[in-house]
C-alpha cells in the first residue's frame, strides 16, 4: 500500500485474490478466499493496523457499505473455492464503531445483485438469480416489516 501524497514506502495489507473493499472512512477490508475477511484502519498509510476480523462461511465476493455507514451488504459462494453461482447475499447492521453485529440481519439466495440506494433513503435493490432471472425487486432495510408483510 501506498501513500499517493507521499512516494515512500508505506504499510503492508494480506496478499488476496479475493479482494479488497473500503468500508468506512479510513478502514478497508481484505477478502481472503477462506471466508476471512480483514478490517485494517489505514489512516495513516505507513502504518495499517488491523482492527478485527470476522469468519464467513463462504469467499466474499463482494462488500458495499449503505451510504449512512448502518449497513453492509456481502455477497459470497458458498462453495469455499470460488464462484460456483450459488452465491448468498447477507444484510450485515453495523455499529457506531464500524463493528457488524452478527447474525446478519436477513440472507437473500439465488440473486445476481443486491445494491443499496445511492442515497439515504433506506432501500435496497434486488436483482433476481437463475430462478428468476427477469424479476427484479426494491426491498425496504426494515426487516421485521417485510418479513410480516411476507407472512
Amino acid at each position: 500500500m501506498r501513500d499517493p501524497r507521499n512516494r515512500e514506502r508505506a504499510g503492508r495489507l494480506p496478499a488476496t485474490n479475493a479482494g479488497y473493499y473500503p468500508v468506512g472512512h479510513s478502514e478497508v477490508s481484505t477478502a481472503l478466499q477462506d471466508g476471512t475477511v480483514y478490517f485494517t484502519d489505514v489512516r495513516d498509510p505507513r502504518k495499517p493496523v488491523r482492527k478485527r476480523s470476522l469468519r464467513f462461511d463462504g469467499t466474499v465476493t463482494d462488500i458495499e457499505l449503505t451510504r449512512d455507514g448502518r449497513r453492509a451488504v456481502t455477497r459470497f459462494a458458498e462453495n469455499p473455492y470460488g464462484f460456483s453461482g450459488d452465491e448468498v447475499h447477507r444484510i450485515w447492521d453495523v455499529g457506531p464503531d464500524g463493528a457488524w453485529r452478527t447474525p446478519s440481519r436477513m440472507a437473500l439466495h439465488d440473486m445476481q445483485k443486491v445494491k443499496a440506494f445511492p442515497d439515504d433513503r433506506p432501500y435496497l435493490v434486488v436483482v433476481g438469480g437463475r430462478r428468476q432471472p427477469s424479476r427484479n425487486f426494491v426491498l425496504g432495510l426494515a426487516t421485521d416489516r417485510i418479513y410480516g408483510a411476507l407472512c
